[in-house]
C-alpha cells in the first residue's frame, strides 16, 4: 500500500494531487504498545527491503521511508501532540508523513481529514473502539481500511468467519455505554442496596456509631431466623440513618462539575428508599421475619427480603430492593432465560 501511493504520485498519467494525498499517509492501528513496537521495528528494517524488491521487480524507483513512523500512543508527551497533529495534516507535496502508528489514542481527538488509508492489526477489544478508530480515516474522500486478523487468536478468527454479517450490522454490536457515578439510572438501581451495605458493614458513619442490630442475620436450629432487618419501621429517623442521608448528599455534591447531580435531589431519592423500606416493614405480619437476603435461588423465598434476587423480582411484594449488580458501569436491563 505504501508503494502503491508512491507509484500513483509518480505516474505522469495521473494528476489528481488530492487523490494521491488521500492515500499517501498509512495509518496503523494497534491494540497494544507491544504490537506497535514490533511494527516500528518492521518499518525500520523489513518494509524498506520489501519495497525495494517490489520496485526492482516492476522496474521502478522504491519509495524512501523515514527511519521511524510517527507514533501516537500513551508513550507520547502531551505537549508534543499539537505539533504532531499539525505535521500529520501536511499534504504529500508538503513532505507529509509516510506513516503513523497508533493505539487507542487514535480513536479520540485525531481530526485529520486527509487520511484515507488504514491498517487495523487485530480486532479491537470492543466494537465501539473499532468504529471510533476506523472512523478517523476517509472523512474527506472515502478510505480503504484493511484489517489483519490472526487465525491463532479465537476472537480474530470469529470476526473473520463473521466478517460480512458483522460489518453489515456494525452498530448492532456496539457495547452499552458505561455510566458515570450518580447518573440517574445508576442511582435508581443502586441507592437502596448501597444504603443496606453501609448499614450492615459500617461500624460508624460520620462518627455516629451504627448499632449491631443492623448486621445480624442468624439461622436458628428451629429453622427460624434471628434478624432485625424490619427494625427500619421504628428507626427510620435514628442518628445513623440521618448520617446516611447526609453522606450520600455530600458524596453526590463532591462529583466533578460536569456530571454533578443535585445533592438535595439525591437526598430525597435515598429518603424515598428508606421510606419504602419502612412501609414494607410496617406491613409485615407479626408471624413473618424480614431477612436481609436468602441464599436459595431454586425456589421462591419464604420471607420478605431487603435485597431480592431473580425470584423475588417476579414477586415485588417479597423484596424491598432488587439487589444491584456487582458493577454499575452498565445499567441496561437484562433478560433471564430458564430452560
Amino acid at each position: 500500500m505504501l508503494q502503491g501511493a508512491w507509484e500513483l504520485a509518480q505516474s505522469e498519467q495521473y494528476s489528481d494531487a488530492e487523490e494521491v494525498d488521500n492515500f499517501w499517509t498509512l495509518a496503523g492501528y494497534f491494540n497494544a504498545i507491544r504490537e506497535l513496537a514490533g511494527a516500528q521495528t518492521l518499518f525500520r528494517q523489513d518494509i524498506p527491503e520489501r519495497l525495494k524488491r517490489r520496485a526492482e521487480e516492476l522496474g521502478q524507483e522504491a519509495r524512501r521511508l523515514p527511519a521511524d513512523a510517527m507514533e501516537l500512543s500513551s508513550r507520547c508527551n502531551s505537549t508534543e501532540l499539537p505539533s504532531m497533529l499539525e505535521e500529520l495534516s501536511n499534504s504529500w507535496e508538503e513532505q507529509g508523513m509516510d506513516a503513523v502508528m497508533a493505539t487507542s489514542m487514535f480513536g479520540t481527538g485525531v481530526d485529520v481529514d486527509r487520511l484515507g488509508l488504514m491498517v487495523v492489526h487485530g480486532q479491537p477489544k470492543t466494537t465501539a473502539a473499532y468504529i471510533q478508530a476506523t472512523g478517523r480515516v476517509g472523512r474527506r474522500r472515502g478510505a480503504l481500511v484493511v484489517t489483519f486478523l490472526r487465525a491463532s487468536r479465537p476472537r480474530d478468527l470469529d470476526h473473520y468467519e463473521q466478517f460480512t454479517g458483522y460489518h453489515r450490522a456494525l452498530y448492532r454490536h456496539v457495547e452499552p455505554v458505561t455510566v458515570a457515578p450518580f447518573s440517574p439510572r445508576a442511582r435508581e438501581k443502586a441507592l437502596g442496596p448501597a444504603l443496606v451495605s453501609l448499614l450492615r458493614q459500617a461500624r460508624s458513619i460520620s462518627w455516629i456509631s451504627v448499632p449491631e442490630d443492623w448486621r445480624i442475620q442468624q439461622k436458628l436450629k428451629s429453622s427460624e431466623y434471628r434478624c432485625e432487618a424490619a427494625r427500619m419501621k421504628d428507626h427510620a429517623e435514628d442518628a445513623e440513618i440521618m448520617a446516611c442521608l447526609k453522606l450520600f448528599k455530600e458524596r453526590a455534591e463532591a462529583q466533578p462539575e460536569a456530571r454533578r447531580p443535585d445533592g438535595e435531589e439525591v437526598r430525597r431519592e435515598i429518603a424515598g428508599e428508606i421510606d419504602k423500606w419502612r412501609m414494607m416493614a410496617s406491613r409485615l405480619p407479626e408471624s413473618e421475619t424480614m431477612l436481609w437476603w436468602e441464599g436459595s435461588l431454586l425456589q421462591v423465598p419464604r420471607h420478605t427480603l431487603v435485597l431480592g434476587n431473580q425470584h423475588t423480582a417476579r414477586h415485588p411484594h417479597k423484596e424491598v430492593f432488587h439487589n444491584s449488580p456487582t458493577s454499575m458501569r452498565d445499567v441496561e436491563a437484562t433478560t433471564t432465560f430458564e430452560v
